[in-house]
C-alpha cells in the first residue's frame, strides 16, 4: 500500500472515489447537510489537500482536508472502497493527513462524521480523535408560529 498526496493524474480516479462517497453519506442522517459542505469547500480549492491511498498502483481510497485560517485543519471527507476496507487504508490516509497537518504548523485537526456512521467515528477515535461538539438542527419548513 501506497498513501501519498494527490498528482493530477489522479484527478480522474479520485472524482469517481468522490462520487461514491457522496452516494454514500447522501443517505446517512445529516448527510445533505455534509453534501453542501463538501461541495462549498471544493470552491476554496487551494486550501485543501488530498491524500490518496493505493494498491498495486490502484487508488482505492483518498481523504481531503481542509486548511483554516487558525491554525486548525478539518478531515472533511475519507473514503475507502469497500473491497479495502478493513486492511489499514483509512487509517494509512488519516496518519498522512496528521503528519501533512503537523508539518504546516497546525495546532489542531477536526474531522466530520455522520450519525449513524459507526466505522468512520472508530476510525477516528482509534486515532486519538475525541468528538467535542454535536450540531443539533430544526428545520422551521412548514413552521406555523400561530401554533404555538
Amino acid at each position: 500500500m501506497v498513501v501519498r498526496r494527490q498528482v493530477s493524474e489522479d484527478k480522474p480516479a479520485v472524482k469517481d472515489l468522490q462520487m461514491h462517497f457522496l452516494s454514500e453519506v447522501s443517505n446517512l442522517r445529516g448527510g445533505e447537510e455534509l453534501v453542501r459542505t463538501v461541495g462549498a469547500a471544493s470552491e476554496v480549492e487551494e486550501s485543501t489537500v488530498l491524500v490518496v491511498g493505493e494498491i498495486d498502483g490502484c487508488i482505492v481510497g483518498y481523504c481531503s482536508v481542509v486548511f483554516g485560517p487558525n491554525d486548525t485543519g478539518t478531515v472533511d471527507q475519507i473514503y475507502v472502497e469497500p473491497g479495502a476496507r478493513r486492511i489499514g487504508v483509512g487509517e494509512a490516509l488519516l496518519e498522512a493527513v496528521v503528519k501533512l497537518a503537523f508539518s504546516r504548523g497546525l495546532k489542531s485537526l477536526d474531522a466530520l462524521a455522520l450519525p449513524g456512521a459507526r466505522e468512520v467515528k472508530n476510525l477516528l477515535e482509534g486515532l486519538g480523535f475525541k468528538a467535542r461538539l454535536l450540531v443539533l438542527k430544526l428545520s422551521l419548513a412548514g413552521f406555523d408560529s400561530r401554533s404555538g
